[in-house]
């Protein structure tokens, strides 16, 4: 099954949970509904611009997707006392929180 089918099931599911849930709050009292009717048919809605965004995007799975590629160059490796510098730093941060305070001594 496809990407696109997948989703188009899974805000096909959403939806029809959105849609039981104000189903079943109609029943009850105003002041135990309302946030499942106001949350709820936001919901509904949202889930309705998915799901035409869903079968717009099935439509055009066809078509090749240009996606950027981000490479980023290794992180070499500076030795022994590059890591060490780190743990100093972040120590004698943590000793200074101590002494003198956090507002003082993160800035």
């Amino acid at each position: 099954m496809s990407r696109a089918k997948e989703q188009i099931f899974f805000t096909s599911f959403i939806w029809l949970v959105m849609l039981a849930a104000l189903f079943i709050a109609k029943d009850w009292p105003v002041r135990a509904s309302i946030i499942i009717l106001l949350l709820g048919s936001i919901d509904v809605v949202l889930a309705l611009i998915q799901l035409r965004l869903d079968f717009i995007a099935a439509r055009a799975e066809g078509a090749k997707i240009l996606r950027p590629t981000f490479e980023v160059q290794a992180i070499e490796h500076q030795g022994r006392w590059g890591s060490l510098e780190i743990w100093a730093w972040l120590w004698g941060l943590f000793f200074a929180i101590h002494l003198i305070g956090f507002l003082v001594a993160l800035p």
